[in-house]
């Protein structure tokens, strides 16, 4: 499997184990799409220039279902709101660039440490202390510990 490095628009092909892990997570952040259930009617124009009233996403701005029939209300809703879908849709393209950009510099330290002769051993074990599932479980850790290493602690009670 090759990705796009989101700084370079180059394509970077990751190890197998790499590709596996990215898909999952390109699985969770799939699932993380909005499901458009904060609705509100709104009034607004559409393509041609002519008055409409749609129900709008709160969370990411799209207009959802098909147009409502005009009341004399309408002029009491409020407006479509035009910038919430760019501000979603530019909050997504950071989540899914960096996403990418994280997978690219995981495959580019392996290719770092396998030139500079580091067994494959090596450069997973460096991959994954730089992860985030290791700076959550290290965090778990210490916070069991209150701080302290727990291999000092124990090296003190056993002498």
């Amino acid at each position: 499997m090759a990705i796009t490095d989101p700084d370079t628009d180059q394509r970077v092909r990751l190890d197998r184990d790499l590709a596996e892990l990215y898909a999952k997570e390109v699985n969770a952040l799939s699932a993380t799409e909005c499901l458009h259930e904060r609705t509100e009617l709104r009034r607004g124009f559409n393509k041609g220039g002519g008055p409409i009233v749609r129900h709008q996403c709160l969370d990411c701005g799209l207009l959802v279902d098909n147009p409502v029939k005009r009341t004399p209300d309408t002029d009491l809703l409020p407006e479509i709101d035009e910038a919430l879908n760019p501000t979603y849709e530019a909050k997504r393209k950071g989540e899914w660039d960096a996403l990418r950009r994280r997978y690219v510099a995981l495959q580019e330290s392996r290719w770092r440490g396998s030139a500079e002769g580091k067994s494959y051993f090596q450069r997973s074990h460096a991959d994954y202390l730089a992860s985030p599932e290791w700076a959550e479980r290290q965090s778990l850790v210490m916070d069991r510990a209150n701080g302290l290493c727990e291999a000092v602690a124990q090296h003190n009670h056993s002498g």
